[in-house]
This record gives structure tokens, C-alpha cells and sequence, in this order.
């Protein structure tokens, strides 16, 4: 049984070691500059189910942008805003589309964001349950991640990767997950 689930947690993690393609806007080397931005994160976990985890998450990706300004909890029609801010990115080239309901949730954000102080940047970052056939004991995911410049009203950087993480580990996992998109969202993906 313990030979067993070692080949069952190697093979797992084998697994989460895999690349993936990671989608960056505008370029995959272009860092972010945040200094003298006043930036409010707004970081979901719509992928692990664990509460835990997902503080952990968010925590991260505080502690990886340098601020303590983060949205406590996301309203239920803004769920998945982080997915579309970066798909306006990737996919729309920084462009928001204000008709979509994600956009239109913003409204909502920064409600919520008045109380903590005036910003004049986001940082989304979320994970989403990905799609497609994961190893058994293991969680697919897609991550996302966006900066978004308010008075322009454009996504200034966006990035989305795919990840599988162990399900027995995911508080611990989550952390490192949020790390390594943030990283990728602000410095750019290693060659």
C-alpha cells in the first residue's frame, strides 16, 4: 500500500513538474513597473475549495506585489473578473471590452476597494478549475493574471499558464502557485 501511493504522489508530481505554454501580453520579457502606483489586488481561488488555501493565495500574491491592499472577498458576479482581465489582455491586446459582465462588475471592485484607499491600479490574479483530464489525486488549474491601469482604462500586462497541483498539498501549493503567476505577470517568463 505505502509503495503504492509513493508511485501514486512520484508520479503526481511528475506531473505538476511538467511545463506548460504560458500566454504573456504584450511580450513575454516586458517587466511591469509598479513604483509610485497605489495598487489594490484582487486575487481569487475558484480552483482549490479549500479556504485555507485560498488565504494563502491571496497572501502571496500580496506578498509578491508589495502590498497589503487586497479585496477581502470577491462578490459573486465579479467571480472569474481575474480570467477576463487577462484574456482582455491576451486576447483583446490591453483592450477592455465594457460590454462583458466582468467589466461591467468592476463597479463592484472598487466599491468594496473605497474603504482600503484610491487606487489607480489593479493587480487580478486568479485561479480557475482547468479543463481536461487531471492525474487522480492531483487539481488542474488555469492561472490568470492582469494589471490594469484605471484611468486608461487598459489592461497594461496579462498572463495565463495552466497548472496541476497535488490535492493532498494544496494549502501549501497555492502559495507557490500565485508566486510563480504574479512573477510571470510582472517580471516576465524566463526564456
Amino acid at each position: 500500500m505505502k509503495i503504492k501511493m509513493l508511485l501514486i504522489s512520484v508520479s503526481a508530481l511528475a506531473f505538476v513538474a511538467c511545463g506548460s505554454g504560458s500566454v504573456r501580453h504584450p511580450d513575454k520579457t516586458t517587466k511591469v513597473d509598479l513604483t509610485g502606483k497605489s495598487v489594490l489586488i484582487v486575487a481569487e481561488d475558484n480552483a482549490s475549495g479549500d479556504s485555507a488555501a485560498s488565504k494563502a493565495f491571496a497572501a502571496a500574491v500580496a506578498q509578491k506585489v508589495g502590498t497589503v491592499k487586497i479585496i477581502p472577498s470577491i462578490p459573486g458576479p465579479a467571480q472569474g473578473i481575474s480570467k477576463a482581465y487577462a484574456e482582455f489582455g491576451t486576447k483583446n491586446g490591453g483592450a477592455v471590452d465594457t460590454s462583458n459582465p466582468k467589466a461591467l462588475a468592476l463597479d463592484e471592485i472598487l466599491k468594496l476597494a473605497a474603504s482600503l484607499g484610491k487606487f489607480d491600479t489593479i493587480v487580478f490574479v486568479g485561479a480557475e478549475k482547468g479543463s481536461g483530464m487531471a492525474v487522480p489525486k492531483t487539481i488542474k488549474m488555469d492561472l490568470f493574471g492582469a494589471v490594469y491601469d484605471i484611468p486608461s482604462k487598459t489592461v497594461k500586462a496579462a498572463v495565463s499558464d495552466s497548472a496541476t497541483v497535488v490535492d493532498t498539498g494544496v494549502v501549501a501549493q497555492m502559495p507557490l502557485k500565485a508566486r510563480e503567476i504574479t512573477a510571470a505577470l510582472l517580471d516576465g517568463i524566463a526564456p
